[in-house]
């Protein structure tokens, strides 16, 4: 029972996980291609890279609602909600995002922490 119910929180990491990996090569897509170097976003293309790095959120979105509605985690939910809408709304990823990305996913990641401290 205990796996079920931290389940989805495992999700939502991982989906943020993904989320993050696709928004970094994203960015070193041209240095990555200059050295030849065989990424996800080189095989796929920046377009459909970004495609995969909204959907990502989109889920987490998905799994969070859940989440809210089954009343666990509330915190943790709203956060990864309010986190992945920022983000969602972006054309171009840059060095700019990609700390912004960073920073903000710090500031969700203590939230995540406090959520499960608090039980």
């Amino acid at each position: 029972k205990q796996i079920s119910n931290i389940f989805p929180l495992i999700i939502l990491i991982f989906l943020l996980n993904t989320a993050a990996q696709f928004l970094h090569e994203i960015v070193d897509f041209r240095y990555d291609k200059k050295k030849k170097k065989i990424t996800t976003t080189v095989y796929l293309g920046v377009k459909n890279s970004l495609l995969f790095f909204k959907i990502c959120l989109l889920l987490v979105i998905l799994i969070s609602l859940l989440i809210f509605i089954f009343k666990k985690f509330s915190l943790i939910s709203i956060s990864s909600i309010f986190f992945s809408f920022y983000f969602l709304g972006i054309r171009k990823c840059d060095l700019k995002v990609r700390e912004n990305f960073k920073t903000l996913g710090i500031i969700v990641g203590l939230v995540y922490m406090l959520d499960l401290l608090r039980g």
